[in-house]
């Protein structure tokens, strides 16, 4: 299967020194660190995090020594970290330019959708006929979480284990990675968005929808729940995008 092209490199976007977003990072570095992971793993982590929630925007540069000043760390592990981002389409390093946080545009947006769909359908397929009660029960909690929480940060994140939880009974690892690095490519502009990108209320009609179907065990009606949760999210971010292509000329 041919994974959606990376997009082009925008415009650098050039922080100061000790700006405060990249000044953050040693103290969310701080915070990941466990013992259990290697040095590039938490800098992937937390420069990961850092995209997804819109620390870092399109057009950031990424400077291998700066980050390296600011994480207290070698060169080693922050090349290897954005090579891994880069592997995700988190960011992108043209020949003989400095690595940028990669863009969303409207071609690869609907490539990555066009995708997602087809890799997410496929593991709910594969998922419902195998969730167990207690899995059935955790959905609905989410469900339920996400309708109490007004913090759309908190919100995205109880999303993000509601879609994780949905798939992981696929048995399907390399598939539900997949969707993980998929999801997170579109996942930060609905972070950084105003309300204009936000659907909380109908998104979870949409999963409470999603989780009835799963629970009579009907995988067609699942599917077609999802591939309508998808293209409404689709259609969502589209026109958020060209409105930001529009104002930015």
């Amino acid at each position: 299967m041919q994974m959606p092209r990376r997009s082009r490199a925008p415009a650098p976007r050039r922080r100061t020194e000790g700006s405060s977003a990249l000044a953050d990072l040693r103290t969310l570095a701080g915070r990941a660190m466990d013992g259990r992971r290697s040095t590039t793993e938490i800098v992937a982590d937390v420069l990961r995090d850092a995209i997804v929630t819109g620390m870092l925007q399109a057009g950031e540069v990424l400077n291998q020594v700066e980050l390296a000043r600011q994480f207290g760390v070698s060169r080693v592990p922050v090349r290897e970290a954005l090579r891994r981002l880069e592997a995700e389409g988190l960011v992108v390093s043209p020949p003989h330019r400095r690595t940028v946080v990669a863009a969303l545009t409207p071609t690869l947006l609907d490539e990555i959708f066009d995708v997602r769909i087809a890799l997410e359908t496929m593991a709910l397929a594969a998922a419902v006929p195998r969730m167990t009660p207690a899995e059935l029960s955790a959905l609905e909690a989410l469900v339920a979480a996400m309708d109490r929480e007004s913090d759309h940060r908190r919100w995205m994140r109880l999303n993000d284990q509601f879609h994780d939880a949905l798939y992981r009974p696929s048995g399907k690892e390399f598939v539900c990675r997949l969707i993980g690095q998929l999801r997170r490519q579109v996942a930060r502009h609905f972070w950084a968005g105003g309300r204009s990108v936000r659907r909380n209320r109908e998104a979870n009609a949409e999963h409470r929808r999603l989780v009835a179907a799963a629970r009579a065990g009907d995988v067609t009606r699942a599917q077609d729940e999802l591939r309508q949760h998808l293209q409404t999210t689709r259609a969502l971010l589209a026109g958020a995008l060209r409105a930001t292509r529009r104002r930015d000329g």
